[in-house]
């Protein structure tokens, strides 16, 4: 789900699935995502080394909490 200031993940993976990876372009930044049915993993990049200036944190709701992320460090997140 998108809202206007985040994306918004409530991750279920399919009891056969180890684990699932996968990108998400949102507003010029960049998501990339690791699923396993233990954790979350996910690292935010904007799009212009020069942006990460400007943006000190990157809000992200996973299963109705909101994260802040910090551009290009991995938050790891139990599901």
């Amino acid at each position: 789900r998108l809202l206007e200031d985040r994306i918004c993940l409530d991750p279920k993976m399919p009891g056969q699935w180890q684990s699932i990876k996968f990108q998400i372009r949102y507003k010029d930044i960049w998501f990339y995502i690791g699923i396993t049915k233990k954790q979350l993993a996910i690292t935010a990049r904007p799009l212009k080394e020069i942006s990460l200036m400007a943006i000190t944190e990157i809000p992200v709701e996973i299963r109705k909490k909101v994260y802040k992320l910090t551009p290009g460090q991995q938050r790891i997140i139990p599901v």
